[in-house]
């Protein structure tokens, strides 16, 4: 019983629109700087590469995105997606 109340949580489950949502909304947090006259629209797609065993190898966003938004991708490679291995490319709008 003691082992199994300190045994680590599974990982996050990841599929391609928990990852948009998840983005999405720290894109919103990160881009709400205050009023701006100026509203800009950013067009990426998220490229992501997943092991055998579901785990995040690698990701990129093409093309690349200024590093305050592209530190919200950074919880993914905690995550892991069903079936593997795959790649993946996850369009993005971000209204800035």
């Amino acid at each position: 019983p003691v082992a199994d109340a300190q045994a680590t949580p599974p990982p996050p489950a990841l599929t391609p629109a928990s990852v948009q949502s998840q983005l999405s909304s720290c894109f919103a947090r990160a881009a709400a700087g205050g009023p701006s006259l100026v509203r800009k629209s950013i067009a990426s797609t998220l490229r992501i590469s997943v092991r055998p065993d579901g785990s995040v190898a690698a990701m990129r966003f093409d093309p690349p995105l200024r590093p305050a938004l592209q530190a919200c991708a950074q919880s993914l490679y905690q995550g892991r997606f069903a079936g593997g291995p795959m790649h993946l490319a996850i369009p993005f709008i971000i209204e800035d």
